[in-house]
């Protein structure tokens, strides 16, 4: 797989997608020219959440998120991944410390202006209504409606910009309902593009879908940060964490345990304390960036599956 990290955007990889962003922020690959990226900045400063008085969910968690750059957030279940996420959203107040988007507590912001700047799509979405795609997808825009809520042209625009992105125009009338988990969950992911923020935080963006849908999710997650935006997202796979993101967040036991690029994050020692010694770190054979393989008793090298008695040929 190739490294999409890094290196010129040439012509052939340049997204075009604004989803509302002024054409003049837009920067093809600000990392290969060294140009810091113009825009909003989230910053947690020693964060610390809990849910009850006796347990701390978070402690002492500190990190930011920038324009131009994949942060990947990792890390066992329970570990206070998707509270981290509420909290940078502003959909939970932190008991310890403080959020700032650019220069300003998360507390302070109007709620309309803050959702200009930062979109956040939960793990899961529940719709009550029988809404079809396209009015899903148009709710994105309520930020940039005025009191009477009607759609401009170029609210319209956007919203078919989004399910082009996502591939599912075909199915823009159909209700939730007639739609797969992997389909529902790029009507939500489209709806969060239609806002038209710069800082994206995604719960387990790709969850629910198939394996060329969770790499396409990836692939275009990183040409909207080389279009200058940012992202932040939840996942538990390590393996696409490790060759899209720019930085992983290891989290565990509810504080962070390392912080870096993944070459420098996903060492054999960090991820034997994190997920116990059930995974072995080898160098990709393409790009040498790490990845994972299971190490179990299906890993020995004198492990083999006994077939079932008449089950030995395979049938096409």
């Amino acid at each position: 797989m190739k490294d999409n990290r890094s290196g010129p955007v040439g012509p052939t990889r340049r997204f075009g997608n604004d989803f509302g962003m002024p054409i003049m922020q837009k920067i093809s690959d600000p990392r290969s020219r060294n140009i810091p990226v113009r825009g909003p900045r989230l910053h947690a400063d020693d964060v610390g959440f809990q849910y009850h008085a006796s347990w701390w969910c978070l402690h002492g968690v500190g990190l930011e998120l920038n324009c131009g750059e994949l942060l990947g957030i990792v890390g066992p279940n329970g570990s206070g991944k998707s509270t981290l996420l509420k909290i940078l959203a502003g959909h939970l107040l932190p008991k310890e410390g403080e959020v700032r988007l650019d220069d300003l507590a998360l507390n302070q912001w109007d709620r309309k202006k803050m959702a200009r700047k930062v979109a956040y799509l939960p793990q899961s979405v529940q719709a009550v209504f029988p809404y079809t795609v396209s009015e899903i997808v148009s709710q994105g825009r309520y930020p940039h409606q005025g009191s009477f809520g009607f759609m401009s042209r170029n609210d319209c625009g956007i919203i078919e910009q989004a399910m082009d992105w996502t591939h599912i125009r075909p199915f823009a009338s159909r209700t939730l309902a007639e739609l797969s988990g992997g389909e529902r969950q790029r009507v939500f992911l489209a709806s969060v593009l239609a806002q038209g923020a710069r800082l994206l935080l995604l719960d387990e963006p790709t969850t629910a879908l198939d394996l060329h849908h969770q790499i396409d999710i990836f692939e275009r997650l990183g040409r909207l940060v080389d279009e200058g935006y940012g992202v932040g997202l939840v996942t538990h796979d390590l393996n696409l964490a490790a060759q899209f993101c720019h930085r992983l967040v290891v989290l565990n036991e509810g504080g962070i345990l390392v912080e870096g690029s993944p070459s420098a994050v996903m060492k054999q020692e960090v991820l034997d304390k994190v997920y116990a010694d059930t995974l072995m770190v080898k160098e990709h054979p393409s790009n040498g960036l790490p990845m994972v393989i299971l190490t179990n008793d299906r890993a020995r090298p004198d492990f083999k599956i006994q077939p079932r008695s008449g089950d030995d040929s395979c049938k096409i």
